[in-house]
């Protein structure tokens, strides 16, 4: 019986350490949306896949992460926001040269803050 009990409390723990968070979850639909948005052709296609990348967005903000790294984290999160603002004001525009560079700035802002956090 003890044996049993702790096999089953093993498992328990395995089972939750395998479980994905909100915040990687949210991190992942975020990376599909962006290379979605990236290999898009058409502006409509573009727009559905920024409108996926804001939502999950706005759950992985909700997110809480290590107290120490909360500060860079929302920093990051805000310049992300800022720079969807900006490519969507240039896709409304029809402005494809500055979308180009707004989808560019994205992807370095997430390396940036990925490698600033230890993000893999």
């Amino acid at each position: 019986m003890k044996y049993l009990l702790t096999a089953i409390a093993i498992a328990a723990a395995l089972s939750a350490c395998s479980r994905s968070s909100e915040l990687h979850e949210s991190m992942e639909t975020m990376g599909g949306s962006f290379k979605a948005m990236r290999n898009a052709n058409q502006g409509s296609d573009i727009q559905t896949h920024l409108a996926e990348f804001k939502a999950a967005l706005s759950i992985a903000k909700a997110q809480p992460v290590r107290a120490e790294d909360q500060a860079e984290f929302d920093e990051g999160m805000q310049k992300l926001e800022t720079e969807l603002a900006a490519l969507e004001s240039a896709l409304a525009e029809g402005d494809a040269e500055a979308a180009a560079q707004h989808m560019k700035a994205l992807g370095g802002l997430r390396k940036e803050y990925h490698d600033a956090l230890g993000v893999k």
